[in-house]
């Protein structure tokens, strides 16, 4: 199993399995427990180590790992970002939560709603998107 990192698309943060098999590649979007194992264990913490420092049991902890529970509240989520050296915004990306941050943008300028709306309702392509952003910020430097 080979992880890769997608800045050049974008996903800042965002990880891949990918899997060779017989000249074809494979891959499945890391899963918020997946990820949460393994920036333990690239830090050597044990689950007991890492459940102590957040103040949840270890077991809860391996069942997230292993993804037969959902990930936990925005808070715990924000403390394991903390304590694994994580960006916060990936973990609660993968655990499909929408971080303070974001949520802030959305509320704030009027613009982003609109456009999240057309990206969703012309379910445009990677290479649609880009143009639209594209456009986008030529629009706002012409005074």
């Amino acid at each position: 199993m080979y992880y890769k990192n997608l800045p050049q698309l974008g996903f800042r943060g965002l990880y891949l399995h990918l899997t060779f098999n017989s000249n074809m590649l494979y891959y499945i979007e890391m899963t918020f427990g997946d990820r949460l194992r393994d920036l333990r264990k690239e830090r050597g913490l044990t689950q007991k180590e890492l459940a102590s420092k957040v103040r949840i049991d270890f077991t809860y902890l391996s069942k997230i790992e292993n993804d037969r529970m959902p990930p936990p509240s925005e808070k715990t989520i924000v403390e394991l970002a903390r304590e694994l050296g994580a960006h916060e915004d990936e973990l609660l990306l993968l655990a499909k939560k929408v971080p303070r941050s974001m949520r802030n943008l959305i509320v704030e300028r009027k613009d982003v709603p609109v456009i999240l709306r057309r990206i969703i309702e012309d379910d445009l392509t990677e290479e649609e998107l880009t143009q639209f952003i594209e456009d986008r910020k030529k629009r706002e430097e012409k005074p």
